[in-house]
């Protein structure tokens, strides 16, 4: 063999020794980020998924409060029509505005007596007509 095949052989032989050594370093590199990368969209999935099972425990917690208020709101009125005026106003407000906190889509509450005289009402006034109108 001359000395240039050997030459060009030894060349070869660098040339891919160094890409050998190159794509050993890039692989740990890439394989370093990929794990890296698959760290975080775990975090972010967990993280995701502990917010929605937050936002279930307090919707539960609010119709909890609000099946609570409603029994309540059952007692008060129950007892507001046997005669009792001024001590079941003030629990009737209450649970209205309960209500109209714990639930997103209601804007305001209000609640007349059977003659027609507003006992209680949550949220907006200016929503509502004037009672019996």
């Amino acid at each position: 063999m001359d000395i240039r095949t050997k030459l060009i052989f030894v060349l070869v032989l660098v040339t891919l020794g160094s890409m050998a050594v190159l794509g050993l370093t890039m692989y740990a590199q890439s394989e370093g980020a990929l794990r890296d990368s698959r760290l975080e969209l775990l975090e972010a999935l967990a993280k995701s998924k502990r917010d929605g099972a937050e936002q279930v425990f307090e919707g539960w917690i609010d119709r909890v409060q609000l099946v609570a208020s409603r029994t309540q709101l059952r007692i008060s009125l129950r007892e507001h029509n046997r005669g009792g005026t001024g001590s079941t106003q003030p629990t009737i407000q209450r649970i209205l505005e309960d209500a109209v906190a714990a639930v997103g889509v209601i804007d305001a509450l209000a609640i007349d007596d059977l003659e027609g005289h507003r006992l209680a009402t949550a949220g907006g006034p200016s929503l509502f007509c004037p009672a019996g109108g």
